[in-house]
């Protein structure tokens, strides 16, 4: 099972994922094309990144001096949440209408990280390797 991080971390981690929430705004401002065009420059970016800085120590050590305290295990080497995050951003823009895409992706951005934070504070009953307390906080 992956590493745990502290509830302290784990809090400053979810202020990163809050933060995505800037995605989705952004989008409505300026809109879906360009969206489009921004993401899939960026996003690649940052799926090369991650894959070189689990090869080439210079990357390792620019990722650990910035992130490695809110980095869980195994995301030094592997993709992490922010990779992910933009892929889904830009796959959900390019399936959905504005409106739709933009609600979704708030969702992930609020939601998700509330959910995180109560599950891993308050979390006792283990329900598919998630709490029962952090889904309900979720919805």
């Amino acid at each position: 099972m992956p590493e745990s991080l502290s509830l302290k971390r784990e809090i400053q981690r979810k202020y990163i994922h809050f933060s995505s929430a800037i995605i989705p705004i952004v989008i409505l401002i300026i809109g879906k094309e360009k969206s489009l065009a921004i993401l899939g420059i960026v996003t690649p970016i940052f799926i090369v990144f991650d894959f070189l800085k689990s090869r080439i120590s210079l990357f390792d050590k620019l990722y650990h001096t910035f992130f490695g305290l809110i980095t869980r295990e195994e995301e030094f080497k592997s993709l992490t949440g922010a990779s992910f995050v933009l892929f889904g951003c830009l796959i959900t823009l390019m399936m959905f209408p504005l409106h739709s895409a933009v609600f979704g992706m708030l969702v992930m951005s609020l939601c998700d990280s509330i959910a995180a934070i109560i599950g891993k504070s308050k979390g006792k009953v283990s329900l598919f390797g998630k709490t029962l307390e952090g889904t309900i906080g979720f919805v």
